[in-house]
C-alpha cells in the first residue's frame, strides 16, 4: 500500500472516476454527528480567507482516510475502486455539488467551472457525455445522487424509498447551510466573494489521507480489517 496526504484537488481533479462496489453499504452519514461538524470545519476554512489576517489562510483541516484501489486504465477516464471511505468521499462531493448549485444562482462562473472540475469527468475523456459523475455511488444510492448532483438535489423520476434518499437531505442540509452563510450580511462581504473562498478551501485546504493499494494487495481483506 501506498499512502498519501492530499488536497481535494489531487483527489477528484486528476479526472479519475472512483467506483463504490456492490459489498459497501448505502450512504448513513447524519446531520449531528457528521453533517454539521464538517460544515463548521469547511466554513471555517472559509472564513480564514475572507477575513483581514493573511497569517492562517493555508491552515489545512484533515478528514482522516480513504482506501482505493488501483487504478485502471481502458477506453474513457482511469477508475478505481473504493474499499473504504466512501461515506467522506460522497459527502464531499454533495458538499462541492451544492457550492456549484448556489455559484450558479449568482452567476459566477469562475466558481461554477472551478467546482465542476471536481465532481464531472471532462467531456473529452467520455464516450457518453451524460455519463460524467466522479463519483459512482453504490446502486441503492445513484438515483438520488445523480439528482443531487446534475439537478440541484430535484430527482426526475421518484427515488426509491430506501437509504438513498438520504443522500437528498445531506444534499439539501448542505445547500441550506452555504446559502445562509453566502447571503449573511454582517460579514460585510458579498455572495461571490464568499464563494470564490469557499471554493478555493475546498480545493486546498480540506486533506484525506489516500491509501492505495498495490499488486498483491486483497482489497477485501484490506475492508474487512479496517471495518
Amino acid at each position: 500500500m501506498k499512502a498519501d496526504t492530499v488536497n481535494l484537488a489531487q483527489v477528484f481533479g486528476l479526472n479519475t472516476r472512483y467506483y463504490v462496489p456492490l459489498f459497501q453499504r448505502p450512504y448513513v452519514w447524519q446531520k449531528d454527528l457528521q453533517w454539521q461538524p464538517l460544515w463548521e470545519d469547511i466554513l471555517a476554512a472559509a472564513t480564514r480567507l475572507t477575513d483581514e489576517s493573511t497569517t492562517n489562510d493555508h491552515v489545512a483541516h484533515f478528514m482522516g482516510a480513504v482506501v482505493v484501489d488501483q487504478e485502471v486504465r481502458a477506453n474513457g477516464p482511469a477508475a478505481r475502486m473504493v474499499i473504504d471511505g466512501q461515506q467522506r468521499l460522497t459527502t464531499l462531493q454533495l458538499v462541492i455539488a451544492a457550492a456549484r448549485a448556489l455559484a450558479v444562482e449568482h452567476k459566477d462562473e469562475v466558481t461554477t467551472k472551478k467546482l465542476e472540475a471536481l465532481i464531472f469527468v471532462p467531456e473529452y475523456l467520455l464516450n457518453d457525455p451524460t455519463d460524467r459523475l466522479m463519483l459512482v455511488p453504490t446502486n441503492s444510492d445513484r438515483a438520488a445522487f445523480r439528482a443531487a448532483i446534475e439537478h440541484d438535489g430535484i430527482a426526475a423520476v421518484p427515488v426509491p424509498k430506501d437509504d438513498s434518499t438520504h443522500v437528498l437531505r445531506a444534499y439539501q442540509f448542505f445547500r441550506e447551510a452555504i446559502q445562509e452563510w453566502v447571503l449573511d450580511p454582517t460579514d460585510g462581504d458579498d455572495p461571490v466573494t464568499k464563494l470564490r473562498a469557499l471554493a478555493q478551501a475546498l480545493w486546498e485546504l480540506l486533506r484525506l489521507v489516500v491509501i492505495a493499494l498495490e499488486p498483491g494487495d486483497d482489497a477485501q481483506a484490506i475492508f474487512e480489517t479496517m471495518n
